[in-house]
C-alpha cells in the first residue's frame, strides 16, 4: 500500500479491509489510496476499534476510532459520508462460546447484526469500524 502501481485518478472505488493496522507508515498508504483515486470516488476502510479483545499479532497500532480516520483522510480531500461497526461484543462472546465445538456451526453468527442499527452495533463495543469516505 505505499506505492501502489496504478495511476493517479484511476479508481472509483478503493477498498482496504483490516490492513492500515499492520502498517507503519500508515500516513503514506492513505495518500496512496488518496492519489489513486478519482474524484467523487469513493474509499471504504475498516479497521480494529481498540480496545482489541483479544492479542493481534502483526499490528502496529490497536487499530482507529473514527476520528482518527477522518484526522488521517481529510487533510486528502476525502469526506466521511457513513461510518458503521461490526462484531459487536455479543456477537465475539458467542463465536468464543461455539469456537469449542470446531466447525460443527456455521459462521453466520456476525449475520445477526444486521438486524441492528448502527447506534446499537456502536454500542455494543464493537471490534471493527467501517468508513466510507469520498474524495472532493
Amino acid at each position: 500500500m505505499l506505492d501502489i502501481p496504478i495511476e493517479s485518478g484511476k479508481a472509483d472505488l478503493v477498498a482496504t479491509t483490516q490492513v492500515l493496522e499492520h502498517i507503519t507508515d500508515h500516513q503514506t498508504a492513505v495518500k496512496e489510496l488518496a492519489r489513486i483515486l478519482k474524484p467523487g470516488g469513493h474509499l471504504l476502510i475498516t479497521v480494529p476499534q481498540p480496545p482489541a479483545p483479544w492479542p493481534e499479532g502483526g499490528h502496529v497500532r490497536e487499530g482507529y476510532f473514527i476520528d482518527d480516520l477522518v484526522s488521517l483522510l481529510q487533510p486528502l480531500g476525502l469526506e466521511l459520508r457513513h461510518q458503521d461497526y461490526f462484531l459487536t461484543r455479543s456477537t465475539q462472546e458467542l463465536i468464543l462460546r461455539v469456537h469449542r465445538f470446531n466447525n460443527l456451526f456455521p459462521a453466520i453468527f456476525p449475520i445477526r447484526e444486521l438486524s441492528l442499527s448502527p447506534e446499537q452495533r456502536r454500542g455494543d463495543s464493537p471490534y471493527g469500524l467501517l468508513g466510507l469516505f469520498r474524495k472532493e
